[in-house]
């Protein structure tokens, strides 16, 4: 389960905020006899002066939990992580800041083992260089903190630093990402310009950390990649990894494409990477999903010429074991990005909202949501319509072959601007049936920033982001317990 970047989220919300958009007159309340979401619930808040962004949960089956946040001030171009967590049938602690920077930190990412350890990372920069009067290179640093249920927060560990041009670091950030692997494993990938690269060549090296035994190692340069935009990271059961990223051109605009390298688990490449898409257009909002066996579905979006809208979704699946699929599937011609995931039996899902073409000019409506399953034997399916019209923002598959999804959608309050009405909906597939009709699980005025935690158990917990009234934020969850 991955979440569509933020930077797109956003830049989304600009292009279709004030669109005439579907309402929930199908949606069920919180308070609803049957429904499986707890009331929700404000587990921090603030005012005035700063905004948020970028909410993660991570879970174990018994109910302890860690949210975390990237947290920015209104004027100036600091930012921050801040972090909070839960004991199994207690309530939140109060927040605690793991890392900040002179020009920000932020890109969080959060994992939690099934013994109620967590892992968090973060990417963090400081104003290093001075050029006249203005400052114009930074030190990036990534880092890694763990909390344990039964003890706190440790000591931050210092994955790896450097040094590079204040706009190629802004351009192009790490960006880290973490997955947990069996036995408290953890692994951590990102980019990082090489150390003698310039702004021109953008040649990064793909750095890949792993943690055993409460241990970081030292890290593997595994890839080399040039102005790459986005990665994702996925663990199997078996101890195979799986990495994917945008590999761009020199100039880092117009093309990129989408490659993806597999290492076993003695840590070593069991196939050259793979080119999963054409050399053509720029790609983004890359989305990848394994399960316990290896079997993978790897989602992307590609961009079409400027003013022709969002383009098509395409995909690609990687039986447990074997290579991804060379000959991605085109699922949708115009979309917002998808979300994906995979259960155990193989059977992989990818949830979009299709995009319509108005009139000549081809502008752009947002249309329904759909989804498209691929069975480990068989093809796709022909996409079906999930909700009149919504934005996905997270998909997991459950112990059983449930599936659980957010998304973003509005309810129907006249005379409201979109962002007053809207709201997270969540929705419920059993292995092999049909979506059942979405709980509203927050309240309205709700960002179209969730996460979505799934445990071992099937039980859940999804966070949020909420601005009741102007210049108050809050962050918000509730948990989800199967029938």
């Amino acid at each position: 389960m991955r979440q569509v970047g933020a930077a797109w989220t956003r830049r989304l919300w600009i292009v279709f905020g004030s669109l005439t958009v579907a309402t929930l007159s199908m949606v069920a309340t919180p308070s609803d006899a049957n429904a499986a979401w707890s009331t929700p619930q404000a587990i921090f808040s603030v005012a005035g002066v700063s905004n948020l962004q970028l909410p993660r949960v991570a879970r174990d089956a018994a109910g302890d939990a860690v949210a975390v946040w990237e947290r920015y001030p209104e004027k100036g171009d600091w930012g921050a992580v801040e972090a909070i967590t839960r004991r199994a049938g207690g309530p939140w602690s109060s927040a605690i800041r793991l890392g900040f920077g002179s020009t920000g930190a932020g890109s969080p990412g959060v994992v939690m083992d099934s013994g109620g350890e967590a892992t968090v990372v973060w990417e963090q920069s400081t104003l290093t260089g001075k050029q006249g009067k203005k400052q114009s290179s930074a030190r990036m640093v990534v880092d890694a903190r763990s909390h344990h249920v039964n003890g706190g927060w440790g000591h931050a560990a210092v994955l790896a630093s450097g040094r590079a041009e204040l706009s190629a670091i802004e351009e192009h950030p790490p960006d880290p990402q973490v997955a947990a692997g069996v036995g408290g494993d953890v692994s951590v990938a990102f980019n990082m310009r090489e150390r003698n690269a310039t702004p021109f060549n953008g040649r990064e090296d793909i750095l890949l950390f792993t943690r055993r035994d409460g241990r970081w190692r030292s890290p593997a340069m595994v890839a080399h990649t040039v102005n790459s935009s986005e990665m994702r990271l996925a663990l199997d059961r078996r101890g195979e990894t799986i990495l994917a990223w945008a590999h761009g051109g020199p100039s880092g605009e117009g093309e990129s494409w989408v490659e993806a390298l597999t290492f076993g688990s003695n840590g070593k490449p069991e196939a050259p990477a793979q080119a999963l898409s054409a050399k053509s257009r720029a790609v983004y909002a890359l989305d990848l999903a394994v399960n316990p066996r290896g079997a993978a579905v790897l989602t992307w979006s590609r961009e079409l010429p400027e003013g022709e809208g969002y383009g098509p979704v395409e995909v690609a699946t990687r039986p447990a074991g074997r290579r991804f699929t060379t000959r991605p599937v085109r699922l949708v011609h115009k979309s917002l990005p998808a979300v994906a995931a995979i259960d155990a039996q193989g059977t992989a899902t990818v949830l979009f909202e299709r995009s319509i073409a108005k009139g000549p000019t081809q502008e752009a409506e947002r249309g329904p949501l759909e989804a498209a399953t691929h069975p480990a034997d068989g093809g796709w399916s022909k996409p079906g319509m999930v909700f009149p019209q919504a934005n996905p923002q997270a998909l997991a598959c459950g112990p059983h072959g449930e599936r659980v999804a957010l998304w973003e959608a509005q309810l129907g309050l006249s005379g409201q601007p979109p962002e007053r009405r809207a709201v997270i909906a969540a929705s419920i597939a059993p292995a092999g049936g049909a979506w059942r009709p979405p709980e509203t699980i927050s309240p309205a005025k709700t960002s179209e920033e969730a996460g979505l935690a799934l445990a071992d158990n099937g039980h859940a917990t999804a966070i949020w982001l909420r601005e009741p009234t102007y210049g108050a934020h809050l962050v918000e969850t509730a948990d989800y317990e199967p029938a």
